[in-house]
């Protein structure tokens, strides 16, 4: 049924998109993703004036790309719905956890695979309070993807300082500025990436934190007159500025258009390209989003788009989620 509706949209067929969406199982047009395209559609045809204001307003509350999306319709500021984590609830200490113990002194000495082993065994088994409490620690000892994966876990979505960490924050904004690009959009590629595990290895060969393949690598290296080893790609600051120097290689290449830039990051630059040349006209960005064919691609940008929002708030930068270059894609 999904495809159908993506069809209509890409079609540009309004009417039809919406009878789709109302023919999801209600769980399904519940989702944010179908509220949205929901209330997109009725506007679009002009119906259904006050519940589409209705239902775009109630996404304009919600902390996502879709809420975002609905922001931007109604003029609304972003909603970004933040609340501290509170630790010390357990009544108990989890950093007394031998499995806890053996993590924080594999970690520190660098041995991450191990490290996690014992911080999967240690958590299989505590409750909520005791999730928020290790969770305080690993984001306590930089651990950040840790910190990150275990307040999923925790079903806590709301602390903005231990799900958006910034880290290596010096790094990060340094390369930034010699690569002229955004530090939020690099702070949400790294953060989709890899969620700041330097020694992320990927069944692919794309290696740590920006998740670069060995080739790709040694080019950017190239053109920046530096020096590469395959090792460099664990280094962090070597990572970090190779990676931002790819990235706005893409950005140059497709004409500072961020969409299209970390579309090429995701799923390569020439895919990205065929996808552009088989378009017989230009498409809102909403729907080009929404209707690319690989799926990790569609949520891979639509999570860049929306982390790129959250870490410009995180770092006191008004960043919007759709720049106004970037409200149409394609030929002209």
């Amino acid at each position: 049924m999904e495809w159908r509706i993506r069809l209509a949209l890409r079609q540009q067929q309004w009417h039809q998109a919406g009878q789709w969406i109302s023919l999801l199982p209600e769980s399904h047009r519940a989702k944010p993703r179908w509220r949205y395209w929901q209330a997109r559609t009725w506007s679009l045809q002009s119906i259904k004036p006050e519940k589409t204001l209705q239902m775009l307003q109630q996404l304009a509350s919600e902390r996502h790309y879709y809420g975002f999306l609905a922001a931007d319709i109604v003029q609304q500021d972003y909603d970004f719905n933040h609340s501290a984590l509170i630790s010390g609830q357990s009544g108990s200490d989890v950093s007394l956890s031998p499995e806890i113990t053996r993590a924080r002194q594999f970690y520190q000495m660098g041995y991450f695979v191990p490290a996690r082993r014992e911080w999967a065994a240690a958590t299989r088994s505590f409750d909520q309070s005791q999730l928020i409490d290790a969770t305080h620690l690993a984001h306590q000892w930089g651990w950040h993807q840790q910190a990150i994966h275990t307040t999923i876990k925790a079903d806590s979505w709301n602390d903005l300082s231990i799900r958006f960490p910034l880290a290596y924050q010096a790094d990060m904004i340094v390369s930034a500025e010699s690569a002229t690009i955004n530090p939020e959009w690099l702070y949400a590629i790294t953060r989709q990436e890899s969620a700041f595990a330097k020694d992320a290895y990927s069944p692919a060969g794309a290696t740590g934190l920006m998740q670069l393949l060995p080739g790709t690598a040694k080019q950017v290296a190239e053109r920046m007159g530096v020096s590469y080893t395959n090792r460099d790609l664990f280094s962090a600051d070597k990572n970090i500025a190779l990676g931002s120097n790819y990235l706005k290689q893409l950005l140059d290449d497709f004409s500072g258009n961020r969409i299209l830039a970390t579309a090429a990051y995701n799923a390569g630059p020439h895919r990205v390209k065929s996808w552009l040349n088989r378009q017989a006209a230009a498409l809102p960005h909403d729907i080009w989003i929404e209707t690319l064919p690989f799926y990790e691609t569609r949520n891979y940008v639509q999570n860049v788009l929306a982390f790129s929002v959250i870490y410009g708030h995180r770092l006191g930068i008004d960043s919007p989620l759709i720049n106004t270059e970037e409200s149409s894609i394609g030929q002209p």
